[in-house]
């Protein structure tokens, strides 16, 4: 019985583990996405109001990117370049 040979770099790893991360990454997003229109539409409440809405929006949408990048690094293993990983932290976490 030999071992299985690991996906080549840069080929997309749709395997359980992927299509786990993949999955994770969807709900995710659609949690984000129902919850931000929440926050949008009801920004005007008490206990939401704030005085920069577009500076939270933008960190929430910038944080948002950054894990949905790091949550699908495993299924594309290595199909998008490390500069962009680099920018995208540097864009998303100064």
């Amino acid at each position: 019985m030999g071992m299985m040979e690991p996906p080549k770099y840069g080929s997309p790893r749709w395997n359980s583990v992927g299509k786990i991360y993949a999955a994770a990454f969807a709900l995710w997003t659609v949690a984000f996405v129902v919850c931000f229109m929440v926050f949008l539409i009801h920004q005007k409440l008490p206990f939401i109001r704030l005085r920069n809405v577009p500076l939270v929006s933008s960190a929430l949408l910038m944080l948002h990117l950054q894990l949905s990048f790091d949550m699908l690094l495993y299924p594309l293993n290595g199909s998008l370049p490390c500069a962009l990983e680099y920018w995208i932290m540097s864009i998303c976490l100064p």
